[in-house]
């Protein structure tokens, strides 16, 4: 039976574009069987034996290893790690030393290592990221450690400055061969104490709440959006000195049948019309009401007789003047990989990468959120792909569509990186001459 990790290895490669002369040429010079490495190309293309690659000799085959032996090497070691993974087991546990920050600033923690597998010393990356409350990355920063059985490691992760103040998660990751060990901390990114204003959503200086009254422009503390406790509102601009909270209540029905509206203590008086999903009558075929609501989902017609191929053709269609009812018909009329190129589809033509939330398969989301970087000319979407090695693609892609190669500096994989820098060199080239 051939080895799963080379046959693992050849087809992750094979898909990355090399040829399998300098995949199996690789794979020699790591010390691999030749008859386990035809083996595996065997059970690939499903052929017995491949006579005029089998009896090439060992040597030529090493030397075209060599050509691809700087963009293999790191894939050959995330892909075949070894399958002792017993042997490289972590224990991550961070402390917070100073996690309340102003932008510019450093954050300030440790990280305790220990190794509780039975290899004895191996090196693994520390990756930590700050994350602000919608799983942005805000910056990151990167090292590689020995650890024998425990390491303690001491990290300044600098708030880039213009951080908006809020609150923070500290994401740390350590990764060894295919195994990750996540950790967090939160954090929070203050304004700076040394000067109040009428700007800084704080009640300070002479200010009668927040942000009003006193010396501010602003002398009207019921309409700052902001519920100013001590004087004895009961919500936000209401209650106390305000309005009756009741009265704000009052205006919350906007008078549709496809939301629900909340108004009380609970919201802080705040008026919340909520989108119901599914509602019968709002023009939308949605999920569950093919059988219950003829007026959304009228019997017969529209894709009566249509293969999946046809009713994705004919959403595209639909998706050039109503992009909201293509997007319900992706999920109700297509299954499998139509309806995830179909939310594919859509993301790209709308320019809008939330629609790739909606794309089951993970590796059909990367894609999407590849192809929505390259259409909308943003290296945002590559942030949101969850493959290291896709990711970095994503950045390099966008690189070379944009000519922004500041995102070379996103990119994680040494020999990418290497490529990035080379095409941003050339690229600054032509721009001097």
């Amino acid at each position: 039976m051939p080895d799963p990790r080379i046959t693992s290895f050849i087809r992750q490669n094979l898909q990355l574009g090399y040829d399998i002369n300098t995949i199996k040429g690789h794979l020699l010079q790591q010390g691999f069987v030749i008859k386990d490495i035809n083996d595996a190309v065997d059970s690939i293309y499903g052929i017995k034996e491949v006579h005029h690659v089998i009896h090439l000799p060992p040597v030529l085959l090493i030397i075209l290893g060599v050509a691809g032996v700087g963009l293999l090497g790191l894939v050959l070691l995330l892909t075949l790690g070894g399958d002792d993974k017993d042997g490289k087991l972590l224990d991550v546990e961070p402390v917070g030393v100073k996690t309340t920050a102003e932008a510019g600033e450093d954050l300030v923690f440790t990280v305790k290592i220990s190794n509780l597998g039975s290899e004895k010393r191996y090196d693994i990356t520390l990756r930590y990221e700050l994350l602000d409350n919608n799983n942005n990355r805000v910056t990151f920063k990167e090292e590689t450690i020995a650890v024998e059985t425990t390491a303690d490691q001491s990290v300044m992760l600098r708030v880039p400055p213009r951080t908006s103040a809020g609150s923070y998660l500290i994401k740390i990751t350590a990764k060894y061969g295919e195994v990750t060990t996540p950790a967090s901390l939160p954090a929070t990114v203050i304004t700076s104490q040394s000067v109040g204003s009428c700007f800084d959503g704080s009640q300070n200086q002479d200010e009668d709440g927040v942000d009003c009254g006193g010396s501010c422009t602003n002398s009207n503390c019921c309409n700052n959006n902001f519920r100013d406790v001590n004087l004895g509102e009961e919500g936000v601009d209401c209650g106390g000195p305000c309005n009756a909270c009741e009265t704000e209540c009052d205006r919350c029905d906007d008078g549709k049948a496809c939301t629900d509206d909340f108004c009380g203590p609970q919201t802080n008086f705040i008026c919340i019309n909520e989108i119901i999903t599914p509602c019968c009558g709002n023009g939308l075929c949605e999920s569950g009401e093919n059988d219950v609501c003829l007026g959304d989902c009228p019997k017969g017609g529209l894709f009566d007789g249509l293969s999946e191929g046809e009713i994705l053709r004919r959403i595209k269609d639909i998706a050039t003047s109503d992009p909201g009812t293509a997007k319900s018909y992706c999920g109700t009329y297509l299954t499998g990989i139509f309806k995830d190129d179909c939310f594919i589809y859509l993301a790209t033509d709308q320019s809008d990468d939330s629609i790739c939330r909606s794309v089951e398969n993970a590796r059909h989301k990367d894609r999407c959120y590849s192809e929505v970087s390259i259409s909308t000319q943003s290296y945002q979407p590559c942030e949101k792909i969850s493959d290291d090695t896709k990711r970095d693609s994503c950045y390099v892609n966008y690189a070379m569509a944009s000519n922004d190669y500041v995102v070379c500096d996103f990119v994680l994989d040494s020999n990418m990186k290497r490529m990035c820098d080379t095409l941003r060199d050339a690229y600054q080239a032509t721009q001097s001459n």
